[in-house]
């Protein structure tokens, strides 16, 4: 596709690709194109005057929200020459929208339900991008971590560990995070194990360094004993006394088996919606295809109207979410797109907030006031999309503002920001 910025184009060959992990200074670019040589589109370049003098890499993964499977982009770095960090420096944007705008585009094409990232807010939700997940954390005092005693060995993770950890995984899944960006590079990773050299817990472990004071954090801790709980506890305590940390912070929805020992023990839950700081980062998604993902919730939506107790003839109405127009049959059996012309019934509403109502971030009582239209549709959203409370982890000055760093945006850049204006 053409742009001003330049002709971007997918990654055709091995010199592509090691342009593009040279531009995102990351040689995983590599087994990314490996893993996913099926969709050499995974990999775009944008090139000028012949020279690639930018990069977008997404990853393919398949999210489930209800019984609906989802197929996503999550977005691995979008770089080169005005990156992030240049942004943060001059404000200018514009190689960063051609790479996303051709990007969305690219990924339509490809059947993607969601693209997702984690990124600025003063870039991304330009593009309909919106935080669509919340952040819980369970805290607990080190004074009382510092009573436990250890029942079991902890040791680092090894290679061979690979399935025993996906198994405790597996067993954790309704409570773990959706999608993990902690923040915070060089953690340490260990199991813990029974006598019987059985591996029961798994865990990572680091020290966040604030501009004030130190933080133990734990963003992954997989068990559902007891035991293991209090031992991963009795580990990381003494690191906490060490730092004149208060307490260990375990990014943690309070129904996880941990959290409960954490809560049990005289620890205490915290959680928050995103953030509104556009001088921060976020996680955040966007629904690429709106027919699509009805196709996907067509089982899902039958079983939520029948429940809702909907009845009667057969309506047609139309879904308007930004420029994308869908007739939609709703009948006791369900919701789902037709192939009509247009019905005189519209429900209209912002692709950002068809996106928040997807994810489950939001139900339809919950968005701003004159965002549906018309009111009367708020019932039918609220049933299409109950509130189920997504979960993911965030970067820490999301919790704790002495961590932001103050020198982030360059006071040109700064002046520019004061323009943005987060949807949501």
């Amino acid at each position: 596709m053409g742009y001003e910025s330049g002709l971007i184009r997918p990654a055709e060959s091995p010199e592509d690709i090691a342009h593009a992990a040279r531009l995102l200074s990351s040689p995983a670019i590599t087994r990314i194109a490996e893993e996913q040589r099926d969709e050499p589109g995974s990999i775009r370049l944008l090139i000028r005057d012949g020279e690639p003098v930018g990069a977008i890499v997404h990853r393919r993964e398949y999210w489930d929200i209800g019984s609906a499977r989802l197929k996503v982009a999550r977005s691995w770095e979008c770089n080169g020459e005005y990156d992030e960090q240049a942004f943060r420096r001059t404000g200018d944007r514009a190689v960063f929208d051609a790479l996303i705008e051709d990007w969305l585009f690219s990924l339509r094409q490809a059947g993607y339900h969601l693209a997702y990232t984690h990124g600025e807010l003063a870039l991304w939700p330009t593009h309909d991008f919106v935080p669509s997940f919340f952040h819980a954390r369970v805290l607990v005092p080190v004074a009382r971590a510092l009573e436990l005693k250890s029942r079991h060995r902890v040791r680092p993770l090894r290679r061979s560990d690979a399935r025993h950890v996906a198994k405790l995984m597996k067993a954790n899944r309704r409570y773990r995070p959706r999608v993990f960006a902690t923040g915070v590079p060089n953690f340490n990773h260990y199991v813990v194990e029974a006598r019987d050299k059985k591996v029961v817990g798994y865990f990572s472990f680091g020290l966040l360094e604030g501009p004030r004071l130190p933080r133990v954090f734990l963003p992954e801790v997989e068990t559902e004993d007891r035991a293991v709980a209090e031992t991963i506890l009795a580990f990381a305590a003494p690191h906490g006394r060490k730092h004149g940390v208060s307490a260990l912070s375990f990014p943690l929805a309070a129904d996880h088996p941990f959290a409960r020992v954490c809560i049990d023990l005289g620890g205490y839950h915290q959680i928050r919606g995103a953030t509104r700081d556009v001088t921060l980062d976020e996680e955040m998604v966007r629904v690429i295809d709106v027919r699509d993902v009805f196709d996907a919730f067509e089982s899902d939506f039958a079983l939520r109207l029948a429940e809702a107790g909907v009845s009667g003839e057969p309506r047609e109405l139309t879904l308007v979410v930004g420029t994308e127009r869908v007739p939609l049959l709703l009948d006791p059996r369900g919701i789902r797109p037709i192939d009509r012309t247009e019905s005189k019934t519209v429900v209209s509403l912002p692709r950002w907030a068809f996106t928040q109502l997807v994810m489950g971030y939001r139900t339809g009582s919950d968005l701003p006031p004159d965002t549906v239209r018309p009111n009367g549709a708020v019932r039918l959203l609220n049933t299409l999309f109950p509130k189920t409370w997504p979960l993911s982890l965030c970067d820490h000055d999301l919790w704790d503002r002495s961590l932001k760093d103050p020198d982030k945006y360059s006071p040109e850049a700064k002046a520019k920001l004061g323009a943005v204006r987060l949807p949501y």
